[in-house]
């Protein structure tokens, strides 16, 4: 089984006598994750839209071996209209297949390439051209070691998006976020300072 291991803590100060107990807590965590991105978006000017926007994603990921994952993306975006009359929204969901190059539950930096296919579904100004369709996604990113507590790690990310929709248009997309290891589970290995 994948474990992601991370040596979080010494018990015990400095202070303390020689022949006191110490412990050492050592976390081990799932092959799940979850990830929350947010970034810019840059739909086509051919859609009508100011060329910019915020976009969101959550994701939830599962680790199959130590270089194929697999995602689930949830995403929304907006922009506004140009000439402004309003502001456009954008969201959906696509599934997408993950292959990093070095293996993420070693603590490593592990850099990935990412395709994906889904659907969103636009509520654009005016309200003719409100629907859904599909879209395909292609990617690079890089997921650091453990930074902070509970082996919470960066998540940085550039992806191309091509929405099948009146003639097909780009929309390329830059992301920063946090991602988050599930399972957590602690192992406490207890000693005694020599004498």
């Amino acid at each position: 089984m994948l474990r992601t291991s991370c040596l979080v803590a010494v018990l015990g100060a400095s202070a303390a006598k020689a022949g006191d107990p110490a412990a050492v807590s050592t976390y081990t965590y799932g092959k799940d994750y979850v990830s929350v991105l947010v970034g810019v978006t840059f739909p086509s000017k051919d859609l009508g839209t100011s060329g910019t926007g915020p976009t969101f994603s959550g994701i939830y990921g599962y680790q199959f071996s130590g270089h194929l994952l697999a995602e689930l993306n949830i995403q929304s975006s907006s922009f506004d209209t140009r000439p402004f009359i309003g502001i456009d929204y954008q969201n959906g969901a696509t599934f997408d297949l993950v292959y990093q190059f070095r293996d993420r539950s070693a603590g490593l930096f592990a850099p990935y390439v990412l395709a994906g296919i889904g659907a969103v579904y636009d509520d654009f100004y005016p309200n003719g051209r409100d629907g859904i369709a599909p879209t395909f996604e292609a990617g690079v990113g890089l997921i650091t070691p453990p930074l902070f507590h509970r082996g919470i790690r960066l998540r940085a990310e550039g992806r191309y998006a091509f929405e099948q929709r009146e003639g097909g248009h780009s929309e390329p997309r830059v992301l920063l976020g946090l991602d988050f290891p599930l399972g957590r589970v602690e192992h406490r290995i207890e000693y005694r300072r020599p004498q």
